[in-house]
């Protein structure tokens, strides 16, 4: 419970700092950069697992947090934030050391940007029902439920959470523990890459590029398992399709399905920001929890094939919606985001 406690936490404030303390030509790759820790430390018990003990390796992930925490003291507070709490000298110093590449006039004109715009908000904020009236608002609010639910069934909770059961009932020959580390590294690699080409592709077409490949490898896992009951013997000369499969399936999410829904969080209205990111995380975790508790059901009463091609149809279903739902939002600032996204009173 406290884990899952501190990484609900971790999942919600990790981004929205990154969101307010980024400048709009890096935030895309620091965001990659979230992800991809989250990807080293599920390839960390992959590995480390494999050769010790769980108690050890519960001891050796406690140096993480550890370390996490000491490196987090040197580190300021949200410019954004502190402007908020009406701190302007503690903004100034904030965003001088963010920004030491920038010349002061530089930093003094961006602190007045983020000054006038949360301003702006203050004055747009409005009772519950205003904001459930708002367009604009609501509009932000179906694309971040809309990218987090993509994220949730394109199955790869699943695929972590049971990627050794998935393989043991493929009948693959691969080591069960050598095909989880395959599978993970995989996962690192296409992170890292992510992370290189995202604010040069942009957001937009690589979460579409990144849920064809999901649907595409989600497609023949369930034919693998399907031809393993109706055609055996065309299943044997095929054994290497599983793992071929969570391969191509892991480089797909983690170009883009895994980091880009968290990327899309700057689309939201800072005066919404919390209870916004609050739902989408939520909404996220909960799928996330439905998918993984009644998976083992899904495959006894319907087959291991359609427990993969479910996850397949959902993603259809999401490339469907990014194509025609989600704007791009590549080397736009915060505050044009915002600008773009919220209906103002007048």
């Amino acid at each position: 419970m406290l884990t899952g406690f501190a990484t609900g936490g971790f999942s919600l404030l990790s981004p929205t700092y990154i969101k307010e303390t980024s400048s709009e030509s890096h935030r895309g790759r620091l965001v990659s950069i979230h992800i991809l820790a989250i990807h080293l430390g599920i390839l960390y018990p992959y590995v480390v697992g494999s050769f010790t003990s769980y108690e050890w390796l519960a001891l050796s992930l406690c140096a993480v947090p550890v370390l996490i925490a000491l490196m987090l003291l040197a580190v300021p507070e949200s410019p954004r934030h502190l402007l908020s709490k009406r701190n302007e000298k503690q903004a100034l110093s904030a965003l001088t050391w963010l920004r030491r590449n920038k010349s002061s006039d530089e930093i003094l004109e961006e602190l007045k940007y983020i000054q006038k715009n949360i301003e702006e908000m203050k004055e747009a904020k409005s009772s519950l029902s205003e904001f459930i009236r708002a367009p604009g608002t609501l509009k932000t609010t179906a694309i971040i439920l809309g990218v987090m639910l993509t994220q949730s069934a394109s199955g790869i909770d699943v695929i972590i959470s049971y990627n050794q059961k998935i393989f043991k009932d493929s009948g693959s020959n691969i080591s069960l523990n050598l095909s989880s580390i395959i599978v993970g590294v995989v996962q690192v690699v296409g992170v890292a890459l992510s992370g290189l080409i995202m604010d040069r592709l942009g957001r937009r077409p690589l979460l579409m590029i990144s849920q064809g490949l999901i649907i595409v490898s989600l497609f023949f896992l369930g034919l693998y398992f399907h031809l393993q009951i109706s055609n055996p013997v065309v299943n044997e000369s095929i054994g290497w399709l599983p793992l071929v499969s969570l391969m191509v399936h892991s480089i797909g999410f983690a170009i883009g399905v895994g980091p880009i829904p968290w990327i899309y969080l700057e689309v939201i209205p800072t005066y919404m920001m919390a209870i916004v990111t609050a739902l989408g995380v939520g909404v996220n975790w909960t799928a996330i929890f439905l998918f993984t508790r009644f998976y083992v059901q899904v495959q006894e009463n319907l087959g291991s094939d359609w427990s993969f091609w479910i996850f397949a149809i959902l993603s259809s279903i999401g490339i469907i919606f990014s194509y025609f739902c989600i704007p791009e939002t590549k080397g736009k600032t915060l505050e044009e985001l915002q600008d773009i996204f919220t209906t103002r009173r007048t």
